[in-house]
């Protein structure tokens, strides 16, 4: 039953909530729903800025992860090895970042309990699937939630765009403003 219920990590907090993010997105673009394509480019924003600071720190930082059986004390910084990048965590940076987006564009109660607790359940699956140690989860947990509020507030500045795709004839572009 416990592998059942921490199990989040395997659906969440990873490419699958890029790709909801993005398939979000791409809903709202085919169907001119502007909330709907609005909601997706900031959680695919907010997924994009919390990841890349959380891969930063995971490098500079190169926490032991708890599998190695080197307490939580054990840092080898700047090893790209997965074996030592474990704080911040990832998947909790990217659950919270998608959640805190999806829980700020509804006006509905239990759609907010859900989106937090199903990126609650992905940070203690990495507990319990000895990935992390509490701490990785919970700074990884104030980085996706932190960043997706800044995304929110800095897209409610008029006139500004904080992300946005273009299609050319032959191109593809990302923009980005900070």
């Amino acid at each position: 039953m416990a592998d059942r219920i921490f199990s989040f990590d395997k659906f969440y907090g990873n490419i699958y909530s890029v790709a909801l993010s993005s398939f979000i997105y791409g809903a709202g673009l085919v169907t001119y729903q502007d909330k709907l394509r609005t909601t997706g480019l900031k959680a695919v924003t907010a997924i994009f800025y919390s990841t890349a600071l959380t891969y930063l720190l995971k490098t500079g930082i190169g926490r032991h992860r708890p599998y190695l059986e080197n307490g939580n004390a054990t840092f080898s910084p700047f090893r790209i090895d997965n074996d030592f990048n474990s704080l911040p965590s990832g998947h909790t940076t990217v659950a919270f970042a998608l959640s805190t987006v999806l829980a700020d564009a509804v006006d509905n109660t239990a759609l907010k309990i859900l989106f937090y607790t199903t990126a609650g359940l992905t940070a203690a699956s990495r507990i319990y699937h000895d990935q992390h140690w509490l701490s990785d989860v919970f700074l990884g947990a104030v980085i996706g939630y932190s960043t997706a509020k800044a995304v929110d507030e800095f897209g409610k500045q008029k006139g500004k765009t904080f992300l946005s795709l273009t299609f050319g004839k032959n191109s593809i572009g990302v923009i980005f403003v900070f």
